[in-house]
């Protein structure tokens, strides 16, 4: 699970293993996640709870969401908890690190 800035590939790990469905069986399936996103090199911290929000609400395959968030949550239960952790050509890009 170990990573740097020149990851190319999402990184993931299962915190707990859901009991639902799986993400990406099909695609076009409506989701609802809860995230916390921070940036490796920084203090920065965006919370669901921050934009006053309960959830992300996307269709997979939409492209809606950062590549690598969706990447990250494909074989996921529902119900699950997962880490990911996306690489800057999966996300904003390397503009947003030092």
């Amino acid at each position: 699970y170990e990573t740097t800035f020149k990851q190319k590939t999402v990184a993931t790990r299962d915190i707990k293993v859901g009991s639902g469905y799986t993400v990406g069986e099909t695609e076009g399936q409506l989701l609802k996640i809860k995230y916390t996103a921070k940036l490796m090199d920084s203090k920065f911290t965006a919370d669901m709870k921050a934009f006053n929000v309960d959830g992300m609400v996307f269709k997979t395959g939409e492209q809606r969401c950062l590549p690598g968030l969706e990447d990250g949550i494909q074989g996921m239960k529902v119900g699950g908890v997962r880490k990911v952790r996306v690489p800057p050509n999966r996300g904003y890009g390397d503009k947003w690190y030092r």
